[in-house]
């Protein structure tokens, strides 16, 4: 298991579990454990965060209320990604930048690219601009 104390809005969606009682609760979840996806997924923040300025919250969260950051990754789904995708093309990134990131940013972890080799072997890199 990782340890609780590492865990923040940096993390992804496994990191967190939310009440079935009460959707505005989230805690972190004991059973987390650390893999090569949490690193895929904090990459994924990291370079959506470069390309557009801002954090991948801003067009969930309009504060920066931690709580409400830890309940929209604990809710994180496809719409989210739809919107990212959207203002990183605002941003004037190009599809293999968007393909890169959303690819970093999918909810389960199996989904994401599977390693950083893989990243960077990923088109975007050769692409020329």
């Amino acid at each position: 298991p990782f340890s609780m104390t590492r865990l923040g809005t940096h993390s992804p969606p496994e990191a967190f579990v939310c009440s079935q009682e009460e959707t505005s609760s989230t805690s972190k979840n004991p059973a987390f454990v650390a893999e090569p996806s949490v690193d895929i997924w904090a990459f994924g923040m990291l370079i959506y965060e470069a390309f557009v300025g801002e954090s991948i919250f801003a067009s969930f969260v309009k504060n920066d209320d931690e709580d409400l950051q830890y309940r929209c990754i604990a809710g994180w789904n496809n719409r989210h990604v739809k919107i990212l995708a959207k203002n990183l093309s605002e941003s004037g990134i190009g599809a293999l930048g968007i393909d890169l990131v959303c690819n970093c940013l999918k909810k389960e972890s199996n989904a994401r690219t599977r390693s950083m080799t893989n990243i960077l072997q990923h088109e975007f890199w050769k692409e020329k601009y």
